[in-house]
């Protein structure tokens, strides 16, 4: 049962942390250029950059974690 709570976490990370947040990224960056203001341009180049790097570090640590968790075998209990 933990394989599979550590094999969901890693798609729910993927999901909102890859699949949602760079497609937003990108289309905020596009209106901002799109519209002329340099400033928010700029400045939501850095940030986005700042939490893009974060978000990857949280995929980076839940590959780690399946990878960790899932050629393990767990004992089986007798009861």
């Amino acid at each position: 049962m933990y394989k599979a709570i550590m094999l969901f976490q890693l798609l729910v990370i993927l999901y909102t942390r890859v699949y949602l947040w760079f497609p937003a990224a990108k289309s905020i960056l596009w209106h901002f250029k799109e519209t002329g203001d340099t400033k928010f341009y700029y400045v939501s180049c850095f940030m986005l950059t700042i939490f893009s790097l974060f978000n990857l570090l949280l995929c980076a640590d839940g590959f780690k974690g399946v990878a960790k968790w899932l050629p393990r075998k767990f004992p089986k209990t007798t009861d």
